[in-house]
């Protein structure tokens, strides 16, 4: 397979989502995230309205179930935007 052939079936791979935040350690449901996916990037975008600041998520932010992901910190007023490795695609 050429390499270009191999970036195109990576790029399959990337799913994202842009969810609602919650309370820290709250389930969040994104359709389709499994424990086997890997989290590419999580942004915490504040002030859902009108966009204050877009900090680095990614380090607080785990996939704890099938369909699930939580951060420690509270994400409740905001949104999240997730980039993940589909493990099953």
């Amino acid at each position: 397979m050429s390499l270009g052939m191999q970036k195109a079936v990576a790029a399959l791979c990337i799913k994202s989502a842009i969810v609602a935040g919650a309370s820290a350690d709250t389930n969040i449901a994104i359709a389709g995230i499994a424990l086997e996916d890997t989290l590419i990037a999580v942004s915490h975008i504040s002030t859902t309205a009108s966009v204050a600041t877009i900090v680095d998520a990614l380090a607080t932010t785990n996939i704890t179930s099938a369909g699930n992901i939580q951060n420690t910190g509270d994400t409740s007023s905001d949104s999240l935007m997730v980039l993940y490795h589909d493990a099953s695609a």
